[in-house]
């Protein structure tokens, strides 16, 4: 599902509504990623709220992903500071000459599920490649 979200709280709002949404009409898959972002670098409010449902579903809003190039980098650490580590990725693959898609992803790993303290949290940050 795609939303607008300009806040972490409405990121987090948005995620867990997809979430929820996802396993009630289609269960999820705990042999993936469970839930990621993904964004244009030109427009990051525009936001994709992803979930790993089980496979064979099928509906609207049931994609697979293909494999993709990417730099990443898995942050431990509160929401509030990853857009500084996506511009830290986005830099370095300038300094590389290395051609971005202009596509982010945030994927969660660890979160408030699991963490009360946001310092213990892990999320992977990819910014695509060409």
């Amino acid at each position: 599902e795609v939303r607008r979200a300009t806040t972490v709280e409405e990121k987090k709002d948005n995620l867990r509504e997809a979430f929820l949404i996802a396993l009630s009409q289609h269960g999820s898959d705990t042999s993936k990623r469970m839930l990621f972002i993904e964004y244009s670098l030109d427009d990051p409010d525009l936001i994709s709220y992803c979930v790993a449902v089980t496979p064979n579903s099928q509906g609207e809003n049931i994609f697979t992903l293909e494999e993709e190039k990417a730099l990443s980098v898995f942050y431990h650490g509160d929401y509030e500071a990853l857009p500084a580590v996506r511009d830290e990725l986005i830099a370095y693959a300038k300094e590389n000459n290395m051609e971005t898609k202009g596509i982010c992803r945030h994927v969660y790993l660890e979160g408030p599920p699991q963490h009360r303290d946001p310092s213990k949290f892990i999320t992977q940050v990819l910014v695509l490649l060409k």
